[in-house]
């Protein structure tokens, strides 16, 4: 199983994730990162990750963004690194367009429910029905 090197967003240094799939340099993701999904760019693969396989996460096949930065531009974050006293972290802001959430957000939508609801699961249920979508922290700011 291949082993990959990832700039992620908010993180300094490089990330390694495994996959079962051959993945291409450049390739954008978003990256689970203690508990939350931010975005990064596969760097390059690594043959000798340097830590406990076993704590390496998978990445999911479903978060790849369909986009991939030309080569190019994967060296000119790296000279950029080289060059200048800055994190890649930083970098980044100025490579990944900024309509892109560099934190994942969670969304909730109603789509289908058959079955006994109490009162408070209805109105919860209506709400979200009569939203487009709500935020998981909208939700307890409402309903705690």
């Amino acid at each position: 199983m291949p082993f990959y090197d990832f700039l992620v967003t908010g993180i300094s240094s490089p990330l390694t994730y495994k996959s079962e799939k051959d993945l291409v340099k450049g390739s954008l993701f978003y990256l689970k990162v203690k508990g939350k999904k931010r975005i990064g760019i596969l760097l390059k693969e690594n043959k000798n990750p340097g830590i406990e396989l076993d704590k390496i996460i998978d990445v999911e096949e479903e978060d790849y963004f369909g986009f991939v930065f030309p080569e190019k531009i994967i060296d000119l974050i790296l000279w950029c690194k080289d060059h200048y006293r800055t994190t890649f972290d930083k970098l980044l802001q100025f490579f990944i367009p900024s309509s892109l959430s560099f934190i994942e957000r969670e969304f909730y939508s109603f789509k289908k429910y058959e079955g006994d609801l109490s009162e408070k699961e209805r109105i919860v249920l209506e709400y979200i029905k009569s939203k487009r979508k709500v935020s998981r922290k909208d939700l307890i700011k409402k309903f705690k």
